[in-house]
């Protein structure tokens, strides 16, 4: 994954003359934000607004409201979990489709994104960034199921999603 990152195929987001924003991915590069979608999916289905989160990703994407009342978090979960997986279910599907036509491309792929799917692809980015750094342990312990070995290559691809996520927001601002 290292070496992959390493070339750094995605360019930059820019904002275009129509007011949409647009960069360029090639397959694998696409393959690598599918498999983060699908494994925001996957921790996704396991949300559930009456349970205390398993995975720790799940304390990321839905915290505490009421860290010293467990009844009242549980309350405030049921009302919230629902709508928020769906947004987060929304927002990845987003990002997974616009990136399918670079799936069988054999060269690089322009990617245009109108003014929702921008918001769906910095929420969705923010989703995929929040579940890398549970995993790798950033501001928390790291996920106990997560292989040593498997550390600096998400955190190699955590850096690389800010770095993508930074340019996506720059390009907002041209």
């Amino acid at each position: 994954m290292g070496d992959a990152l390493a070339v750094g195929i995605v360019k930059q987001f820019h904002r275009r003359a129509d007011g949409t924003v647009s960069t360029s991915v090639d397959g694998p590069e696409a393959g690598l934000f599918l498999s983060l979608v699908d494994e925001v999916h996957a921790v996704l289905e396991y949300a559930d607004g009456d349970l205390r989160p398993i995975d720790p990703v799940l304390d990321r994407f839905f915290p505490e409201a009421y860290p010293t009342d467990s009844d009242a978090s549980a309350e405030f979960r049921r009302f919230t979990t629902p709508d928020l997986r769906s947004r987060k279910t929304h927002n990845a599907a987003a990002i997974a489709e616009s990136l399918a036509p670079a799936l069988t491309a054999d060269e690089p792929v322009p990617v245009i994104l109108d003014e929702q799917q921008v918001q769906a692809w910095v929420r969705g980015l923010t989703d995929m960034r929040l579940m890398l750094a549970a995993r790798v342990g950033i501001g928390a312990e790291p996920d106990p199921g997560l292989p040593v070995d498997a550390v600096e290559p998400l955190t190699e691809v955590y850096n690389w999603l800010g770095w993508v996520q930074d340019s996506l927001v720059r390009a907002l601002d041209d």
